[in-house]
C-alpha cells in the first residue's frame, strides 16, 4: 500500500476512477448504448469502481495512490432499484475492500462485487450486450457519502 491517510474521520467511501486515456472502446460502448456522449457528459457521470462504502466513524486509512488494471468479463448484474453493474475482475479491489472489513471498517452488504454502476435507461430499452475488454482505475480517493455530510457523526 502506497500512500498517504486521507484526511478525514467517520463515514466513508472509497472509489477508484476509470481513467479516459485508453478508455476508447469502453467509451465508444457506453455512447452506443444511451450512456455519456459528449466529454463533460462523460465527466459529471465520472465512471468508477467503489472499493469500500462505510458508515462506520473510523479515522480514514492510508489510499493506494497507484493505478490499476482491470478485467471486464462481458457480463451484467442487478444492482439496487433497476440500475445494472458492470462486473470486475480483480484479486486487489477484492483483497482491498476485505482487508478494510477486517481493519473494522463495516459495511451494508454481506459479499462485495466490484462493479461500474451503469444508467437505468439504455438505447431501445433493453440491455445491451455487456462490454468485455480492459479498463484502466486511477488512484483511490476517499471522501465522504452524500447522505452523511453536514450531518454530526453517530458512533456504531
Amino acid at each position: 500500500m502506497t500512500g498517504a491517510a486521507a484526511n478525514g474521520h467517520g463515514p466513508i467511501v472509497i472509489e477508484r476512477r476509470v481513467l479516459l486515456d485508453g478508455a476508447h472502446a469502453f467509451r465508444e460502448w457506453c455512447m452506443e448504448n444511451g450512456g455519456p456522449a459528449s466529454l463533460p457528459e462523460w465527466e459529471a457521470w465520472e465512471p468508477h469502481v467503489t472499493v469500500l462504502y462505510s458508515a462506520s466513524c473510523l479515522p480514514w486509512p492510508a489510499l493506494d495512490e497507484g493505478e490499476l488494471t482491470v478485467r471486464i468479463p462481458g457480463y451484467l448484474v442487478p444492482l439496487r432499484g433497476n440500475l445494472l453493474g458492470l462486473p470486475v475482475h480483480s484479486a486487489e479491489l477484492l483483497n482491498r475492500h476485505y482487508a478494510l472489513r477486517d481493519g473494522g471498517w463495516r459495511v451494508d452488504y454481506a459479499s462485495y462485487i466490484p462493479h461500474v454502476t451503469l444508467w437505468r435507461q439504455f438505447k431501445g430499452g433493453g440491455i445491451p450486450k455487456p462490454f468485455e475488454g480492459v479498463l484502466r482505475l486511477g488512484p483511490e480517493r476517499a471522501k465522504t457519502p452524500k447522505r452523511f455530510r453536514g450531518k454530526p457523526e453517530i458512533p456504531f
